[in-house]
């Protein structure tokens, strides 16, 4: 058996293709992070059991016949680190029995990575729902909050810091909305404090959207062995 799977070097790109392959069906999932040397192991654990490795037109005439498929995707986090995310459909398949998998559009189970998890928004043209990205409550009112002692503070530095840090956050649908919101909080407490001062900072730049992003890294054997050199 050949696999080789590709680790996006951006998270970006890793969280889009989350999003793609959820948007297609694979409602269930897990999620874990693993050293670079088991990483291989793990990844011919799940070709062999789930068959992650098989092309998506097998795939889909195994869904086709009633089957579930399962698919896996990777980011090199960390130097010595992958995240790695088993999507699978819902249906008869191995890894529903053999892991501990979790459902999307579960409330209390959605797919958090970090800051960010994963929901669905209405959009005006069309009936059916879009799934996007978006802050993790937690994270959004730190972002809030951290916006008010910003410009409590006055430091300049401390204000460009963290207004990059904000524009900086990934332009998926959800981040950009709050964003936006995080942006007329900054904007009236600065409008506040400052009644005749200088322009508020935060006027100026757009948080840039998420494009089509193209699949960028590096394959699985390519990167072990570079780790052992």
């Amino acid at each position: 058996m050949r696999y080789d799977p590709l680790i996006f070097n951006k998270k970006s790109v890793f969280m889009q293709r989350i999003a793609d392959q959820v948007r297609r069906g694979y409602r269930h999932y897990a999620l874990g992070e693993v050293s670079i040397d088991r990483a291989r192991p793990l990844a011919m654990k799940f070709a062999r059991l789930y068959g992650v490795h098989l092309h998506r037109n097998q795939k889909a005439r195994e869904r086709a016949y009633g089957h579930a498929s399962a698919c896996l995707l990777w980011w090199r986090a960390h130097t010595d680190t992958l995240v790695f995310c088993l999507l699978v459909t819902p249906g008869p398949h191995a890894a529903h029995s053999l892991e501990s998998l979790r459902d999307v559009h579960a409330r209390d189970t959605r797919l958090t990575l970090g800051e960010y998890e994963l929901v669905q928004r209405p959009r005006a043209e069309s009936l059916r729902p879009a799934w996007t990205w978006r802050l993790t409550q937690e994270a959004y009112e730190g972002w809030r909050l951290r916006s008010l002692e910003v410009c409590r503070g006055g430091n300049d530095f401390e204000v460009t810091q963290y207004l990059d840090a904000l524009h900086a956050t990934p332009g998926f649908a959800g981040v950009r909305e709050q964003v936006k919101k995080v942006k007329s909080l900054f904007r009236a407490e600065w409008k506040r404090r400052r009644p005749n001062g200088k322009p508020c900072p935060a006027s100026g730049t757009r948080h840039r959207y998420v494009q089509r992003l193209p699949n960028s890294g590096l394959r699985l054997w390519t990167l072990s062995k570079q780790a052992h050199q």
